[in-house]
């Protein structure tokens, strides 16, 4: 690598550093997805919640990954079916599972902005969003209608969200538990908007609310809001076993690829990054083969030409011009063999039609040779210029 490259290339090292330096250094954006499930510690997770409610050793805790219809097959199970998300909403059947199941004495806690119509039709109920006409910013209060819960005032959620209540119900057998309202100046619920119910079915009973966000990791950790959360749940029997559900969760967990799990932490994904360039730059400045300069080694020469040309100046040199034209003869005949691919065994006509055609000669030429060369080899003491004619006659034999 010359030195300006290197130069290059760490200029370009240090730049990618800086990069990862500054990611690294920058604080991460908050995360406020309303995910409601019991291993987030963003915001709207419910983190906080289940630990509090693991701590507690009276507390069985099961966590439920499939939905009702499918867990309450098992008949075995009794206890408190915990239901909190952004939406819960169960179709006829699932409905009419889980409500005889509820009639059996077991009971159903569930916190959630909107339920089902077939849920709302089955307990006589009907909910309505919450509307602000004074304030747009529309920030959620909560109290509670206990008197040893009650608030004077209201825990403030703190940020713009909407509130959904119940504009219909059974006042004959629904026990009203809380209140919802808008932030105001006096921070206190002037219209008595109910989101927070319990009411019997059976021999168990079904306890709503509306407002899943107060159980959540941000509302519990703010100011003085974890005694609403506190009280909220004094109406979960927490001495009973408690099914936690995982199946109606906005942030529904899947099966993820190592990857996706690499490129969802910063600093996984950067390393990667740094990783992957480096390698590339690697490739193109250093990745090319390398090796000795190779000898340059000069090839032996031919000494066939020398060796032929000594040979037969020996034979010329005693005179022996019939061993010479038996030699030309000999090589003459191996030609036929080796390149033109056929036997010299038998001599005959059929044999000169096959030498002609394949060597672009006439018949009565390729005839009239063998039978010059049959002549010479039959002379007894040929001459030297009969050692020069028959090297004539093959070499135009072969030109042809």
């Amino acid at each position: 690598m010359s030195k300006s490259y290197k130069i290059m290339f760490g200029i370009f090292i240090a730049f990618l550093a800086g990069l990862v330096i500054l990611e690294s250094l920058e604080k991460e954006p908050v995360n406020w997805f309303e995910s409601y499930i019991n291993q987030d510690k963003i915001p709207f997770g419910s983190y906080v919640l289940f630990e509090s409610l693991s701590q507690n050793k009276s507390t069985d805790i099961t966590l439920v990954d499939v939905p009702p219809y499918e867990f309450l097959q098992d008949t075995v199970h009794q206890g408190t079916y915990f239901f909190l998300n952004n939406n819960v909403y169960f179709d006829k059947d699932e409905l009419n599972t889980l409500l005889n199941w509820v009639s059996k004495g077991n009971n159903v806690f569930l916190s959630a902005n909107s339920i089902s119509k077939p849920t709302k039709d089955s307990l006589g109920l009907q909910t309505e969003t919450l509307l602000s006409t004074k304030d747009m910013r529309q920030r959620p209060l909560l109290n509670l209608s206990n008197p040893k819960f009650k608030q004077d005032s209201a825990y403030d959620f703190g940020r713009t969200s909407y509130v959904s209540y119940f504009n219909e119900i059974d006042t004959l057998k629904t026990t009203i538990l809380g209140y919802a309202d808008y932030l105001n100046e006096n921070r206190a619920i002037k219209e008595n908007y109910v989101n927070f119910i319990k009411l019997p079915y059976g021999k168990g009973s079904l306890t709503l609310h509306l407002f899943p966000k107060a159980f959540t990791n941000y509302f519990m950790l703010m100011e003085d809001n974890i005694s609403y959360t506190e009280h909220a749940l004094a109406y979960l029997n927490t001495n009973d076993k408690i099914y936690w559900d995982r199946h109606y969760k906005s942030g529904q967990t899947f099966q993820t690829s190592l990857m996706y799990v690499l490129f969802s932490n910063k600093y996984f994904k950067w390393s990667y990054y740094l990783l992957l360039i480096t390698g590339v730059l690697f490739v193109i400045f250093e990745g090319k083969r390398k090796q000795r300069a190779i000898k340059v080694i000069t090839p032996l020469s031919n000494k066939t030409y020398d060796y032929t040309k000594t040979i037969a100046g020996l034979y010329l040199d005693k005179k022996d011009h019939k061993s010479i034209i038996n030699k030309q003869v000999s090589l003459f005949m191996e030609y036929i063999r080796n390149e033109l691919r056929l036997q010299t065994t038998t001599l005959n006509d059929n044999f000169y039609r096959q030498v002609s055609a394949r060597s672009n000669n006439t018949f009565e030429d390729t005839k009239a040779l063998f039978n010059f060369l049959k002549q010479m080899e039959a002379t007894k003491h040929p001459k030297k210029e009969d050692v020069l004619n028959v090297n004539l006659h093959i070499q135009k034999f072969k030109l042809k």
